[in-house]
């Protein structure tokens, strides 16, 4: 009879055991859905404040969002290794350039812990300061953003190609 308690006792772990695993399961899926609200809002936002950076021509704005050691692989130029390299180059493009109806859509999001892998599409209306023709342009996009200590996001490394080829002039 003393073994009695022993066995009572065992016999209520094995029934609440179970349980409590199914609550934990249930608290981290709870968590990554928050989490991935939380970064699919953050991300939509940072859309918002690009589109209006680039149409407004405010660079210091556009590089707010990037880290110190992003890497850009834009088309037809090499790579843009670093903030610095990044910034100049856009400071250059936004000098020759106005930007009207930039829109960035983003298509897919996958997080994983602090990395996330995003992809999307971008509209704009580009005019070059010395013809004023305007040229719609398209593109496709992948970035992969960085979770930064204070909460934010910032984009990491950028790839992107135009969706279709840049009109040629007549020769």
């Amino acid at each position: 009879m003393r073994f009695f308690p022993v066995y009572v006792a065992l016999l209520l772990l094995a029934i609440t055991v179970p349980g409590c695993t199914q609550a934990v399961e249930e608290e981290v899926e709870i968590d990554k859905a928050v989490q991935e609200e939380a970064a699919m809002k953050a991300f939509n936002e940072m859309s918002e404040q690009w589109s209006a950076a680039a149409n407004a021509g405010d660079v210091d704005a556009i590089a707010a969002l990037l880290t110190d050691d992003c890497i850009r692989m834009n088309p037809d130029i090499p790579i843009l290794e670093g903030k610095e390299a990044a910034v100049g180059r856009l400071r250059a493009f936004h000098k020759e350039n106005d930007v009207q109806d930039h829109k960035l859509v983003i298509v897919e999001v996958r997080l994983a812990g602090d990395w996330a892998y995003v992809r999307g599409t971008v509209t704009s209306v580009v005019t070059p300061k010395t013809t004023g023709e305007p040229m719609t342009r398209s593109s496709k996009w992948v970035e992969i953003r960085e979770l930064q200590p204070d909460g934010s996001w910032k984009i990491s490394r950028t790839i992107h190609n135009r969706s279709a080829p840049l009109p040629v002039a007549p020769e």
